[in-house]
């Protein structure tokens, strides 16, 4: 018979070591093991690079080893995203459960959005409150424990919540009085804009931008909230949708005598201002080749837009495959995301994009190494593959995952879940989308 000190140091090594598999992977799709963080920065390790990033000459993935929440069955994979795999299964939920929102009638459990960063999900209800799960090692869940949490947890200090962001490792949200309160990066909900705000868009690695109502423009903070004033961008008036990438930044600009144009700025180094040349440029610049576009949307170095007509069109870095138009060569001009037509919605991932129909059907392309295109593969795609929901209402990209709502108010998640961010309650990554617990 074995000892219970013997049982409790096996549990305790089980712990620390963790047991590491690997997913079958296409060998191209995978990331290089040796560029991810072992510690809590989750980049990879290649130089910086102007756009805020981090390359090292490819695409590789950035995982992190993950201080999670010890209250549930820890499944995960190291070598494809910096996972941990303990294999413990403690019988308890350890305070996950705590303040959790009870169901109750509407509009207390419908889901009105969802909003996916680097390593954490976020979904605001209809009542006000937000609940947010996966890495909170910056306080991006909104408390500053540390812990991660693979089951939705409440943000607390939050009032009226009306629209969310994620991106990065933080958490933004415009109140009702159209003030602007972000979270993580090392702080709890703090005000960075007070009034007028529109919408909030934050870039894979945190940069963050909003824009105000009316013909106010655009404002970004380039570093951590709370350090240095947001600065105003010149030639942002009349925007009226907003996406930022790693460096760049793209909105929807009204035109006083014609259609909506999309206008970009920042770093260009692949291409992604969409002006036919990789040059350095100051200030705004049109994008040609886009009529009537009505969304825009940001991965950390390629741009998409959807026109009116329900076609897609992206430009800049392509070597995942992430442009969508059967290629992997990079586009300096917009060019049409092939087979896929009537979207009503795009999301950008770090190297994936994603598109809802107007019929709920749900596509993804590009980067693929933990699953974020929800096809039930590790293969890189560069045309649309369908995901298994056929009624989305809702949308939302992060880092290496993506996120749906559907009609009956369910979210799933999939891709990447090495901090828990799939919300399933496990480490597991998941190339098919799994159910969100505790939601609606």
């Amino acid at each position: 018979m074995v000892s219970p000190m013997l049982r409790l140091a096996s549990l305790a090594l089980a712990l620390t070591l963790g047991c590491y598999e690997f997913h079958p992977v296409d060998p191209e799709a995978r990331p290089d093991a040796a560029g991810r963080d072992g510690g809590g920065g989750g980049i990879d390790g290649g130089a910086l690079d102007a756009g805020g990033g981090i390359d090292g000459g490819g695409e590789r993935d950035g995982g992190r080893d993950a201080a999670v929440d010890p209250g549930f069955d820890a499944g995960g994979d190291p070598g494809v995203d910096g996972g941990m795999d303990a294999g413990v299964d403690a019988g308890m939920d350890a305070g996950m459960d705590a303040g959790l929102v009870e169901c109750a009638p509407d509009p207390v459990c419908t889901i009105a959005q969802i909003a996916a960063g680097r390593f954490h999900t976020c979904a605001r209800r209809e009542s006000g409150t937000v609940e947010c799960w996966g890495a909170n090692f910056a306080g991006q869940l909104g408390r500053l424990d540390g812990v991660d949490r693979p089951r939705p947890t409440p943000v607390e200090g939050l009032e009226d919540p009306r629209e969310i962001a994620a991106g990065g490792d933080r958490t933004c949200a415009v109140t009702a009085d159209r003030g602007l309160t972000c979270w993580g990066d090392g702080r709890v909900a703090t005000a960075i804009a007070t009034m007028g705000v529109a919408q909030v868009a934050i870039g894979s690695f945190g940069r963050t931008c909003w824009r105000f109502e009316g013909a106010g423009g655009i404002d970004c903070l380039e570093g951590a909230f709370g350090f240095g004033a947001p600065t105003p961008v010149e030639g942002t008036a009349g925007a009226l949708d907003l996406a930022v990438g790693a460096g760049h930044t793209c909105f929807v600009a009204e035109v006083p005598a014609g259609d909506p144009v999309v206008r970009c700025f920042g770093v260009n180094d692949d291409g992604q201002l969409g002006i036919g040349t990789t040059a350095s440029t100051e200030g705004v610049v049109e994008v040609a080749g886009v009529e009537d576009a009505v969304q825009v949307t940001a991965g950390r170095f390629h741009s998409c837009a959807l026109d009116g007509t329900g076609r897609v069109w992206c430009w800049g870095r392509n070597r995942s495959g992430q442009l969508g138009d059967g290629t992997r060569v990079d586009r300096l001009s917009p060019v049409p995301v092939v087979g896929l037509a009537d979207v009503a919605f795009i999301a950008a991932g770090h190297v994936h994009t994603c598109a809802r129909r107007r019929d709920g059907q749900v596509f993804c392309w590009g980067r693929n190494q933990n699953g974020q295109l929800g096809d039930g593969t590790f293969v890189d795609r560069p045309r649309p593959t369908r995901v298994g929901i056929g009624d989305a209402l809702e949308l939302g990209s992060g880092l290496w995952h993506s996120c749906a709502r559907s009609a009956d108010d369910t979210v799933r998640c999939w891709g990447s879940n090495n901090a828990g961010q799939l919300g399933d309650g496990t480490l597991e990554d998941a190339p098919s989308p799994v159910e969100v617990l505790d939601l609606p």
